[in-house]
Formats: structure tokens, C-alpha cells, sequence
């Protein structure tokens, strides 16, 4: 359970801090400025203040300041909502917590030794004794660092934002333009001058592939390399019917699990996931990343993806998949001409989820089908050892680590291979948990950070099968702050047998 739930079940009021619940009915409507994938927390009832989740930023909370000069309306004040309470109780008053980041340190005490309300103290001790949140040592500091440090260019908008009637400093409509790893944004990457627009070539491919109508409508010649718009097309039968499937899981996505979320997205028929080479004049080009967005119709709208529908004319009532892609030159400098330009495009191997099974000691035998092959096989567990992360492992001045795991030692008959199949603990490992200091003279105390991701054993997605010998493997399970047990493992198999295609962008010298 998240701190924000936490605080939603112990039922504290954020009133005494001047902070109010939005609820039904209540006339609050989000403003020009709110964020898209706004989760409101509250509302101050004055000048439109109000504090919100933003999807995509995890935990991190913002206030939205629509009275404030262009450019200054949204900005972050806590990493998560623990340190946001933390903040709270240290400034006493939202009002100081808006302008912690722009105020100078003597305008801060000052007006911190003013604010003086029995109610606000009654408030910091429910939130220390309910949950064990104190006010923070430094929080000037933390909310100036936090701002200074943030991009504000990943903040996304809605349609109203750019509305000259909605917001009289919204800028005109930008021209159409394409920048080497500019995003979608027609705006030169991360400010540079010198950078100059992409030379157009409309191309006009289109391909079935996966099941999906493909679209490469253009390319474009920067000085870096090479950039190539893909979309693909989905039906929004097939779409609504996955996202009929999966409401209650994608409309509270914040708190899924990570296996289910990975399940959902292996499933979401928008998503393809596909790799690219691309071949310049008979030579391999590198490839230097890419940029998504996606559009669904009847849901929030995108500017971005509405000036690509527009510019490239297509079918708005579909789900589309647009995504852009960075090539560098195979060359030192741009070739003066193309003569052949050659995308091969082909799609990720799958994985196939297969049936789990409870481990609990070691003689245990379970068996586990291949979906590919059809043939059985036998995993015996020869040992099963319940273990703790050495000292060294451990030593970290920010985070306190979960250290208790369990390790399985077993054999597999026939014999897999190890690059088409993955054995794994399919229960996700405790959240690290980072120390804060909330005043001088009190230890450090672990406050529960849910964003946080420490690789110890294995990758991010889960512990990996670990090869001892030609027939003896080992797995290590998630890390728990408790012992555990048992350990839920499941057989994850590896499709590579993935569909591909080749397209000749251009058939003819082109000067560039």
C-alpha cells in the first residue's frame, strides 16, 4: 500500500495546512494549466492552487499556479507523497510550500515564524503517530533542488493549454518541422540554435505486418542522420475490446503490480514492439533511439499526435501507433546524395507465460510444458536455502535494503534452453527504502519510497536463472524485508520466431 493510501484510510485532513479535498459537485474544475493525466490531491480555493498527481512521474507531487506568469504555472514540490506530507508539517502552510523554491531563505523564516495555528500542530501529530511522517529538516533546500533539477519540458498538456481563448500567452500553432531526437515537438532539441529542421522526402510505404496496417508516410534529412515517422494502424473494435478486458486493471494502472502490468501490455493490440535497420547507400546505419506517442480516439487528446494526424492525413477514428526513429550516418558526414535507402523491420520475440508453481522445499518435482515444442519437462528442486544479502551488499547511506531471499538449486530433464526460456519468482521485491533526517537531534528513519528501483540480484524485471554446471541450475528469488517461506516461480518462454519485413524506401538518386 502506497503512502497515498495510507493517508486516504487514516482519514487526516490537509484543511489545517489550507489544503482542501476536491470532491463531486464541489464546482472545482481543472484549469487551462493542469497537467494531462492529472490525479487531483486538493484545492486551496484561492487563485485556482491545486495540488496533483501527474501520470507518467510516479509519485512526485506538483502544484498548479494558473495565476502565475507564463511558463511558471506547474511546478514540483516532493518526489513522493511521503515527503510531501514531510514538507507540509515542516512549512505549516501551503502557501509557503508554493514558494519555497522562489522566496529567499531570510522571506522563508520569516514568514515560517508567523504562521502560528494550534490546529496545524493537532495535524503534524496525526500524520506522525497515523504515519510516522515528521516534518522535514531543510525543506527550502529540498523543494529548490527538486526545482531546479526538474525538466519541465516532459510535462504534457491539454488542447486547452495552447487555446489562445483559454490562455491568452499560448503561443501560435508551430510549423511543421522534424528534429534529429527532437521528439515530437517542433522545437530544436534541448534548445540548441545551430540545429537545423529535417529536409522532408515523402515516402508513402505501406505494409501489413503482425496483423497491423503499417504506415512509413516520410523521412527526413538532418545533419545528424536520418529520421523515419512508422505508424501503425489498429481497428478500435480490437482495442476496446482489450481495454474492456482490462478496465479496472488500466484505470487504477498506478498500482499494478509489475508482472500484471507487463501482462496488460503484451496485450495491448496498439502496441507492437518492433526493431529497425536501416541500410544508407549500401551501408549500416547506427541507431540512436526513438520517440512514441499514441492516439486513441474518444480519449485525451494529444497535440502532438494532432499535428501528426493532420500533416499526414490520416484515419483519426483508428488507434495508431506513431513512432519516430534516429538514425545516425553510416558516415562521418551527411552523403550528398541517396541512392538506396533500405529499412528492415522486424518484430521483438514474444514471451509466453507458462503455469506457475509454489516452491516450498527441496525434493519437490513439478512439470512444466513448453508451449513451442510440446514436450514435458521434470524441474527437481535439490535445494532450497532460505539467505541474507552480505554486509557488503547492503552498504548504502541512503537506502535501507531488503536482504532476506531464498535460493533454489534444481535440475531440469529434458533440458532447456536457457535463451528460450526464463524461470523467475514472479512475486515483485520490496521497495528500497530511503533514510530521511527530519531534525537534528532524531536517527535516521526509513520512509518508504515507491519509485525506487536498486538492482541486487537479477534485472529490473525479476532475479534471473543463474548456470552452475551442464545440468545444475540456480534461481534467487526477490528481496523481501521478511523472511519468506515459499517462493511462486512461473516458466516464461521465448518466441524468437517473430515475423519480419524489408522495404526499398527509394528507388531512385535523390540529392540531399
Amino acid at each position: 500500500m502506497t503512502t497515498y493510501q495510507k493517508f486516504l484510510k487514516s482519514g487526516i485532513s490537509l484543511t489545517a495546512f489550507g489544503i482542501m479535498p476536491v470532491t463531486d459537485g464541489d464546482g472545482f474544475y481543472p484549469y487551462f494549466c493542469t497537467p494531462k493525466g492529472a490525479s487531483i490531491i486538493g484545492r486551496t480555493g484561492v487563485d485556482g492552487v491545486h495540488y496533483c498527481f501527474v501520470r507518467g512521474f510516479g509519485e512526485t507531487v506538483f502544484v498548479v499556479m494558473p495565476m502565475n506568469e507564463p511558463n511558471e504555472y506547474v511546478k514540483p514540490v516532493a518526489e513522493c507523497f511521503s515527503d510531501f506530507l514531510s514538507l507540509l508539517a515542516a512549512c505549516r502552510d501551503e502557501a509557503l510550500v508554493e514558494d519555497a523554491g522562489v522566496i529567499s531563505a531570510q522571506a522563508f523564516a520569516d514568514r515560517l515564524k508567523d504562521i502560528s495555528d494550534p490546529e496545524i500542530d493537532v495535524q503534524i501529530a496525526q500524520i506522525k503517530n497515523k504515519l510516522n511522517i515528521l516534518p522535514m529538516l531543510e525543506p527550502q533546500k529540498y523543494v529548490h533542488d527538486l526545482q531546479n533539477g526538474f525538466d519541465y519540458s516532459k510535462i504534457r498538456f491539454t488542447d486547452d493549454y495552447y487555446d489562445i481563448d483559454m490562455n491568452p500567452s499560448a503561443q501560435e500553432p508551430q510549423e511543421w518541422e522534424v528534429y534529429f531526437k527532437g521528439g515530437f515537438c517542433s522545437l530544436p532539441h534541448s534548445g540548441k540554435s545551430r540545429t537545423h529542421a529535417g529536409k522532408e522526402i515523402q515516402i508513402g510505404e505501406s505494409f501489413e505486418l503482425d496483423g497491423r496496417r503499417w504506415l512509413i508516410p516520410s523521412v527526413y534529412v538532418c545533419p545528424e542522420g536520418i529520421v523515419i515517422d512508422m505508424i501503425s494502424q489498429t481497428e478500435m473494435s480490437i482495442f476496446n475490446d482489450f481495454y474492456n478486458r482490462y478496465r479496472s486493471e488500466i484505470e487504477g494502472a498506478k498500482n499494478l503490480p509489475d508482472d500484471k502490468f507487463d501482462l496488460i501490455q503484451s496485450e495491448n493490440p496498439v502496441i507492437t514492439d518492433v526493431r529497425a535497420k536501416l541500410t544508407v547507400n549500401g551501408k549500416s546505419a547506427k541507431p540512436k533511439g526513438m520517440s512514441g506517442i499514441i492516439w486513441i480516439p474518444e480519449m485525451e487528446s494529444d497535440s502532438d499526435c494532432e499535428r501528426v494526424i493532420k500533416h499526414y492525413c490520416l484515419d483519426s477514428s483508428k488507434a495508431l501507433n506513431i513512432q519516430r526513429l534516429y538514425f545516425n550516418w553510416a558516415t562521418k558526414t551527411k552523403p550528398r546524395v541517396l541512392s538506396s535507402l533500405e529499412i528492415e523491420i522486424s518484430v521483438r520475440p514474444k514471451t509466453i507465460r507458462g503455469k506457475e508453481f509454489c516452491v516450498n522445499k527441496a525434493g519437490q518435482s513439478f512439470e512444466i510444458e513448453n508451449p513451442l515444442t510440446g514436450v514435458i519437462h521434470t524441474l527437481t528442486v535439490n535445494e532450497f536455502n532460505k539467505q541474507q544479502l552480505g554486509n557488503s551488499a547492503l552498504m548504502n547511506n541512503e537506502y535501507d535494503i531488503p536482504e532476506n531471499y531464498i535460493s533454489i538449486d534444481y535440475t531440469i530433464f529434458p533440458e532447456i534452453n536457457t535463451e528460450s526460456v526464463r524461470i523467475h519468482d514472479i512475486c515483485q521485491s520490496d521497495s528500497p527504502k530511503k533514510w530521511i533526517k527530519h531534525d537534528a537531534g532524531a536517527s535516521y528513519l526509513p520512509e518508504a519510497k515507491n519509485d525506487v528501483s536498486i538492482g541486487i540480484i537479477g534485472g529490473a524485471d525479476g532475479p534471473t536463472a543463474i548456470i552452475l554446471g551442464n545440468k545444475n541450475h540456480q534461481i534467487c528469488s526477490s528481496l523481501h524485508f521478511e523472511p519468506r517461506d515459499s517462493v511462486t516461480l512461473r516458466a516464461d518462454f521465448i518466441d524468437s520466431n517473430q515475423p519480419s519485413i524489408s522495404k526499398n524506401l527509394i528507388n531512385q538518386r535523390t540529392k540531399i
